[in-house]
């Protein structure tokens, strides 16, 4: 079916197709539609097919455990061209895996990040886009951006899930404020 349709804005796949394994199917489906993004959508949170499908091209991948709220944000993040994995899965997995890159194994120095951008740290946790972000603590978007820009930067992280894997390895966020 995927070759039939060549502008696919997004591919949903689970791990359990019948007939197939769908990380085993999930490279031929990278290949036949290169642009797409694929976001395994799976009862599973094992950490060996979150990576492996990280691995064999996969941009996100949600739990059937999420919210309709959280599935809804995490699709939103997708399609914004970011990785999206839930925050309580991200902190088991390799930093390669995710980012591509080595990533910033140093020690942060708290005073890198003010209180606000904490708080804008957590929300982005819970998968929230700056939007969302912004009607929460009750200031303009472009504020949040500004923040965001900042956490990255501070962080060393390449992006949004990059920036919440790193505050968790950090100690920036608590193990219970940094779950999804």
């Amino acid at each position: 079916m995927v070759s039939r349709f060549n502008n696919l804005d997004l591919i949903l796949l689970d791990i359990d197709l019948p007939g197939v394994d769908g990380l085993t199917a999930l490279p031929d489906l990278r290949e036949l539609a290169p642009t797409a993004p694929i976001v395994v959508l799976s009862g599973s949170e094992t950490t060996a097919h979150v990576a492996r499908a990280l691995e064999n091209g996969a941009i996100g991948y949600i739990p059937k455990s999420c919210t309709s709220h959280e599935m809804l944000a995490a699709l939103k993040i997708i399609l914004e061209g970011e990785i999206y994995v839930p925050a309580r899965l991200m902190g088991k997995l390799n930093a390669p895996i995710l980012s591509g890159k080595t990533v910033n194994t140093g020690k942060l120095n708290p005073a890198l990040l003010t209180s606000r951008q904490v708080e804008v740290l957590e929300l982005m946790t819970k998968g929230l886009p700056n939007k969302s972000i912004a009607r929460t603590l009750n200031v303009a978007e472009g504020t949040v951006k500004l923040h965001v820009a900042t956490i990255l930067r501070s962080l060393g992280a390449r992006n949004r899930t990059d920036a919440v894997m790193q505050a968790s390895r950090l100690g920036v966020l608590p193990e219970n404020r940094a779950q999804g």
